[in-house]
């Protein structure tokens, strides 16, 4: 339960222990929690240190770019998009489904409500994700975009042989006897 609010905090819509109390980076209203240890920890005050900020800033930036790089051994460009989406929806479900068997409630007082929200942490999540991985390789395909007329035309100026090894000898003799020097004179006879 714990890891799961963790995550929650990190992703940004947080957590609540207790009704009408919500613990999240951009506020904190928990008032009086029971005597647990775990609950010791909950910050206070009015939102995250700068030390945590790094953190929530640095999750969603490395998780997205673990998916935009296993999403780069696709073949193609769409088939990449399509990867690293396919790859934000299964880690929305998945945080989904852990903060819905995370939470739930002690009894029917005050604790009825522990936990994170899990539709709204599985869509921040997934959000994050594709948006992450998805600048990632939209930058990556506009840069590989950009390079390919400079690669095309080092490739147009690379002289191309005269005779290729699936032709027979005949053609390779055809087409030896096509080059021709500016003053006239034949590479046959030249060789000559």
């Amino acid at each position: 339960n714990a890891l799961v609010a963790g995550a929650s905090y990190l992703a940004g819509p947080g957590f609540a222990v207790g009704a009408g109390t919500h613990i999240g980076p951009l506020s904190t209203g928990h008032g009086l929690v029971p005597a647990f240890p775990l609950l010791g920890g909950l910050p206070e005050g009015h939102g995250a240190t700068r030390l945590v900020w790094c953190l929530i800033v640095a999750a969603p930036l490395f998780a997205g770019a673990c998916s935009a790089r296993m999403a780069w051994r696709a073949p193609s460009w769409p088939e990449r998009f399509r990867d690293a989406g396919a790859g934000a929806v299964a880690a929305g479900v998945l945080m989904t489904v852990f903060a819905w068997q995370g939470g739930g409630g002690i009894g029917a007082g005050r604790l009825h409500v522990i936990g994170a929200a899990p539709g709204l942490l599985g869509l921040v999540v997934a959000g994050q994700l594709a948006a992450v991985a998805g600048l990632l390789l939209a930058t990556s395909a506009a840069v590989h975009r950009l390079r390919r007329p400079h690669a095309e035309l080092i490739e147009r100026r690379r002289p191309r042989p005269v005779g290729r090894a699936d032709e027979g000898p005949a053609e390779v003799e055809t087409a030896r006897l096509a080059v021709v020097r500016t003053d006239g004179v034949e590479a046959d006879e030249l060789a000559g």
